[in-house]
């Protein structure tokens, strides 16, 4: 307990109506009342001398309870995997299917790298990581699933997933 006075009058806090030393994230709204009652020399409790209410609304400190892992991670722990089929290119394929991409040499081909970074992302966010990554897996996607995707913009694709699944950004 912490001692203020108020305009001569000694106050002790004996009513704090929200939780302390608690780790709190995501989105959090706290409201509530804060009582200082006037203290005797053995702390009974006396008359109200200061009241406050307060309200408060936290949002910047997002929590996550996976850190992604990489490509190599996903190939090698497949028990890990929290879904057993997967969207890649517009198409659904089996774990099966996703393991033989993960597994496949790269040999320079900028879709099979695409895919791989893909499936650990997906893979990622279905494990309960951050999930600020989808609009990049979306347009991974879309790109696969296009005749038309420049190779320069899959290795930008492939560049953001690769930053993401190598937890870059998981505290």
């Amino acid at each position: 307990w912490e001692k203020i006075d108020f305009d001569g009058w000694a106050c002790l806090p004996v009513s704090f109506y929200i939780p302390l030393n608690v780790e709190m994230c995501g989105d959090v709204h706290i409201s509530g009342i804060i009582e200082y009652y006037g203290s005797y020399e053995e702390f009974d409790r006396g008359d109200i001398c200061e009241t406050y209410e307060f309200e408060t609304f936290v949002s910047d400190c997002p929590c996550y309870s996976f850190c992604p892992r990489t490509p190599g991670y996903w190939k090698n722990h497949p028990k890990a995997w929290p879904v057993d089929s997967i969207a890649i290119g517009g198409k659904t394929l089996t774990k099966k299917q996703a393991m033989f991409i993960l597994w496949c040499p790269v040999k320079s081909r900028k879709n099979i790298i695409l895919m791989k970074h893909l499936i650990a992302a997906i893979l990622n966010v279905a494990s309960g990581s951050d999930p600020s990554i989808n609009d990049v897996i979306d347009q991974a996607n879309e790109c696969l699933a296009s005749c038309f995707c420049d190779k320069d913009y899959k290795e930008e694709l492939k560049n953001m997933l690769d930053v993401y699944n190598n937890g870059e950004d998981c505290h």
